[in-house]
């Protein structure tokens, strides 16, 4: 099925590239399966050879974490819609995950990682 996804690089470290995502169709594993298409797989994503890729990386430590991280590095840091009955826009923010901020300390990003302001 057709999907489409937009991405913007926001910073890039250590091999790794932090990027934002805009989806304008919701399929089953739609950025995983496009990311890992361009060659960028989620880290530690097992199925999209996220963890294989991780393991050529020079740092070990970083290594490391990506092995024993329990899930791949993959955030839905803003989701919004607009509800099917009242009509209304609702936006929703979710925190960084620490195992996240872990992970972008060690790669070295220097993207500003503050909490964006909803509204």
């Amino acid at each position: 099925k057709w999907a489409k996804t937009h991405y913007k690089v926001l910073d890039e470290a250590s091999h790794l590239s932090l990027i934002e995502l805009l989806l304008e169709t919701g399929r089953t594993h739609q950025i995983r399966v496009h990311m890992s298409h361009i060659g960028h797989p989620v880290v530690g994503d097992e199925v999209y050879n996220g963890k294989k890729r991780a393991q050529q990386f020079s740092n070990i430590s970083l290594r490391h974490l990506i092995r024993d991280m329990p899930r791949f590095a993959l955030h839905a840091r803003e989701l919004g819609f607009t509800h099917p009955i009242i009509n209304k826009r609702l936006q929703f923010v979710s925190p960084w995950p620490e195992n996240l901020k872990d992970l972008f300390s060690l790669a070295g990003f220097t993207y500003s990682f503050e909490d964006k302001d909803p509204t």
